[in-house]
């Protein structure tokens, strides 16, 4: 089922007899669970709504689902994080209730954790059941559009406005899961209190990804800023962010001026890259690369590349102090933006 089935049945409190929600976005997963929960028990929440984790039995989830609800149309079971892959009793009588569930019932089996679908015979034996006698929903990861209208969404409820450049630069902030957005959201509207969100309003209060703040090092480090580069090579360490981790988040960032500087020189759109390099969903990189990298030559970017190189393997092979390993890179990294 897709998610706009979903979202009918919902209004219309129309529901399948069992749901198998899961996908890349978990906050999407919690989302719909919960929307279902409260939508499909109209009384006596209390006794007619039934929630289990991953320790639950298939005999205790059935004995659940099998039992009437108390005056109410229907009562709602939800199982968080059920295990497929369990003994074969238990997987039996798993099948034996989806083969007929009530139908005073809706079973949500609510997934935030990531299924191994191609190596598990079990979990795709359950996926199988619960589609042929209910639903199942796949929630993947939503990219920046559909972001952006989340981010604005969340900003409205909250009596503020969200400019798109602004909602462009939180996304690069904070990275693109939901629950995460969500979280900063509330912070930057509470920080705001209301009006228009600026980039400093971001900046006062959203935790930054490692790929964020190494982004702005990269950033940093191409413009010839040498206070911001350090400051924030500090800010990650202080962090204890792993410098191999950290040295990569900034190497990707050269690639990718590397690519566009070499997209452009040869009369390519940055944008052609998407597919060959997958940029899907990040296309937003490629199209930053495209204006910082107006200030390099391929030959700078190629020297720029042999020292990450060089620090990649000496941070890996040497016992030299990763600190100083990080700091000379980027030394030599701002000498070649600096050279003209």
């Amino acid at each position: 089922m897709e998610e706009a089935a979903l979202k009918k049945q919902l209004r219309e409190k129309s529901f399948s007899r069992v749901y198998l929600l899961f996908g890349e976005e978990p906050w999407l997963v919690r989302h719909y669970t919960a929307q279902i929960a409260k939508k499909s028990v109209d009384a006596f929440e209390e006794f007619n709504l039934q929630r289990f984790d991953d320790e639950a039995s298939a005999d205790q989830i059935a004995e659940a689902a099998e039992a009437l609800p108390m005056m109410s149309e229907r009562k709602c079971v939800v199982v968080s994080n059920y295990n497929a892959e369990t003994n074969a009793s238990q997987t039996a009588k798993m099948a034996e209730l989806l083969a007929d569930p009530p139908e005073s019932c809706v079973l949500v089996f609510s997934c935030t954790r990531e299924i191994n679908w191609k190596k598990s015979s079990k979990w795709k034996n359950f996926r199988e059941a619960v589609a042929a006698a209910g639903s199942v929903v796949e929630f993947p990861a939503r990219d920046n559009a559909a972001l952006s209208k989340f981010l604005v969404s969340l900003a409205q409820e909250r009596g503020c406005s969200l400019p798109p450049d602004v909602c462009r630069y939180l996304l690069a902030l904070c990275g693109s899961q939901m629950s995460v957005l969500e979280n900063e959201m509330e912070k930057v509207c509470a920080f705001a209190g209301s009006g228009e969100i600026t980039r400093a309003h971001c900046d006062a209060v959203c935790v930054q990804t490692q790929e964020a703040v190494s982004f702005r090092m990269a950033n940093a480090l191409t413009a010839g800023d040498y206070d911001t580069a350090y400051r924030l090579l500090d800010l990650l360490l202080y962090q204890r962010e792993e410098p191999v981790s950290l040295l990569a988040s900034i190497s990707s960032a050269y690639v990718d001026l590397y690519r566009a500087r070499a997209a452009i020189d040869s009369g390519q759109n940055v944008l052609e890259l998407s597919a060959p390099f997958d940029y899907k969903k990040m296309e937003f990189k490629l199209k930053n690369a495209a204006r910082a990298c107006r200030k390099f030559d391929l030959e700078q970017l190629r020297n720029c590349l042999d020292v990450l190189y060089q620090a990649d393997r000496e941070l890996k092979g040497t016992r030299t102090d990763s600190r100083v390993v990080l700091e000379k890179a980027m030394a030599r990294l701002l000498l070649i933006a600096a050279k003209k």
